[in-house]
């Protein structure tokens, strides 16, 4: 009869001992590949970055506006300059700054950062973040009068969580470089919409310890200040690894185009622009798109419709001066030229004007479209920030390419003109 239990062999208990050694060992070996590569991506991360960056300068690439390498790096390279906006930053355009600047012919190129949909506070986040990087730096605000549109309601939050970045706001209230009055002020319009920090509790307790200002949240501030430093790295280490990554699955952007130094000849340029663009404008009576109209002419038709209310149609001088003061976009601006201002970044601030004829159509005045401009001028003025408006064009009947105040190839002549003129100090 055998015993219920059999002693395993000496041989047996060996291997096992051996496998479990093995198993130990490639456990290790994997641990030590993991940091090893993480210890490489942190040593040569910002050496590749820094050699590649031109490449990325006119790219629309997710990581150039919700991380902080790339924007970051751009801010070390003179010959960069960086210029933030929304949906007209990546324009497809000969005449657009980062596609006429890209060989650099007067001394820089564009380093755009933006995206279809950016808020103000987009811009506000990502110059927060870089603090002190900004200090001497010349950087370029574009505005689009749209951007002070105030829909208000979910659609106003979904826009804000779709701008947060964990690392960015990570990094903006972490900061010593901004005081502690204008942190508390940010922390309000994140507050405001507190919806984005749902997707990041400890940058929640960071905005509710300046918006606060209670001793709870003073005591969780100091609690959590080493899981914020640390989850801050981690997040700048997946930036760069992200970064690095795609540098090697797209090859083009490992190369940009060589400097070719010569004079721009501005009204050549012009005169080109308008030769191109209006015959592919002359069929509407707003001279934007011929394709654009084409699309969307039962909008501008449906906007006579005084029983509508939404963004895009604006009946009269009283509803649109009440969009106008009620936009949160102005909170968000007066911040951003506050952080611009305590870091001493050489800043401009540029506006596209707003489409004259259509808002004439739209029953909106010249007095009322005038308030946007002097407003924009009065703030910019407040705090020494050259600001420049191009309400003067607003009656150029090719200088948009729709009725949402993008410019046009003309339009980015006028444009193109005053960065480089901003980037030389020749402004006015």
């Amino acid at each position: 009869m055998s015993a219920p239990f059999a002693r395993p062999s000496a041989g047996s208990a060996v291997g096992e001992t051996q496998a479990t050694h093995l198993h130990s060992v490639a456990a290790l070996l994997a641990a030590v590949l993991f940091l090893g590569g993480l210890a490489a991506v942190y040593l040569i991360g910002d050496r590749v970055i820094a050699h590649y960056i031109r490449g990325l300068a006119k790219v629309p690439y997710e990581r150039k506006y919700s991380g902080i390498v790339l924007q970051r790096e751009a801010l070390r390279h003179p010959d960069l300059l960086s210029l933030y906006g929304t949906s007209e930053v990546f324009m497809d355009s000969p005449y657009h700054a980062k596609d006429l600047f890209a060989d650099a012919p007067t001394g820089f190129s564009i380093f755009a950062v933006g995206r279809n949909g950016a808020l103000v506070f987009t811009t506000l986040q990502s110059l927060g973040a870089l603090g002190a990087n900004l200090s001497g730096k010349k950087v370029v605000l574009s505005l689009s009068p749209p951007m002070f549109e105030n829909p208000g309601g979910r659609y106003l939050d979904v826009r804000y969580l779709a701008s947060f970045s964990p690392v960015q706001a990570l990094s903006l209230f972490m900061s010593d470089d901004l005081s502690s009055d204008l942190k508390s002020d940010i922390a309000k319009r994140f507050l405001a919409h507190s919806s984005m920090l749902d997707r990041n509790k400890i940058a929640d307790l960071l905005v509710n310890h300046y918006g606060e200002h209670s001793l709870t949240s003073f005591v969780l501030y100091k609690a959590i200040a080493p899981l914020a430093y640390l989850q801050r790295f981690l997040l700048e280490l997946e930036d760069k690894t992200r970064v690095m990554a795609r540098f090697v699955r797209t090859p083009a952007w490992r190369s940009a185009a060589k400097p070719n130094p010569r004079e721009l000849d501005w009204a050549k340029l012009l005169a080109d622009a308008r030769g191109e663009y209006e015959p592919r404008a002359s069929q509407n009576p707003f001279g934007v798109y011929d394709r654009w109209w084409n699309a969307n002419e039962w909008k501008v038709v449906e906007s006579r419709d005084l029983s509508r209310d939404d963004l895009f149609y604006r009946e009269s001088d009283e509803q649109f001066l009440h969009s106008l003061y009620r936009a949160e976009a102005w909170l968000d601006l007066e911040l951003t030229i506050r952080i611009l201002k305590e870091v001493h970044a050489d800043a401009m601030i540029l506006s596209m004007p707003l489409h004259g004829s259509w808002w004439d159509y739209a029953r909106v005045s010249a007095a009322s479209r005038r308030q946007y401009y002097d407003r924009l001028r009065e703030l910019g003025a407040r705090y020494g920030v050259r600001t420049v408006v191009l309400d003067d064009h607003e009656a150029d009947r090719y200088f948009f390419s729709d009725l949402g105040s993008h410019p046009s190839p003309v339009g980015w002549i006028h444009y193109d003109r005053a960065i480089d003129a901003f980037y030389h100090d020749r402004l006015n």
